[in-house]
């Protein structure tokens, strides 16, 4: 048999093979990009169920939180972040509701010092009234117009509850 065929033949093969190996290489390239776009989703869909289950939490226990106050007839403060608002109440009824400015993180607190100037909570959060020289609102702090401060503070006494919600 002629060499120049064998060799004709085998670059025939050579190049057949290639061809089929391009295309598997191809269509595993393929594969690949569907597997990860699968994977991609199913790692967001997991991830938002996640927080939404964290979101049920979180409602459940800002419900808890205010339903505690209504159960008691005691005093308390309940401030409201998301309207900027603190409410001095007794059970259901609301005795005072006054404009604040406040960044602090929601839960329960008490209060554990009341003086002129500042009332302190139990994390080292302060309720005082507000100075011109203020800017920003702090995250450890809750500052009323000077007037609402001095209507409020005659209410407040240490071991008062603060439901921040």
């Amino acid at each position: 048999m002629n060499y120049r065929a064998l060799l004709f033949i085998a670059a025939a093969m050579f190049a057949a093979i290639s061809a089929i190996m391009l295309q598997a290489r191809r269509d595993v390239k393929s594969e690949i990009g569907v597997l990860t776009t699968a994977s991609d989703s199913a790692r967001v869909a997991a991830r938002d169920a996640e927080l939404l289950e964290e979101i049920g939490h979180i409602r459940l226990q800002m419900e808890r939180a205010r339903a505690i106050p209504s159960a008691k007839a005691e005093l308390h403060l309940a401030l409201a972040i998301t309207d900027q608002r603190l409410m001095l109440e007794r059970g259901d009824a609301v005795l005072r509701e006054v404009p604040v400015e406040s960044e602090i993180a929601r839960g329960v607190r008490t209060i554990v010092s009341v003086g002129a100037r500042v009332v302190l909570l139990s994390d080292s959060v302060v309720i005082r009234p507000s100075t011109r020289a203020d800017t920003a609102p702090s995250p450890r702090s809750v500052r009323l117009r000077p007037t609402d401060y001095a209507a409020v503070l005659p209410n407040l006494k240490v071991g008062n509850t603060v439901y921040v919600h």
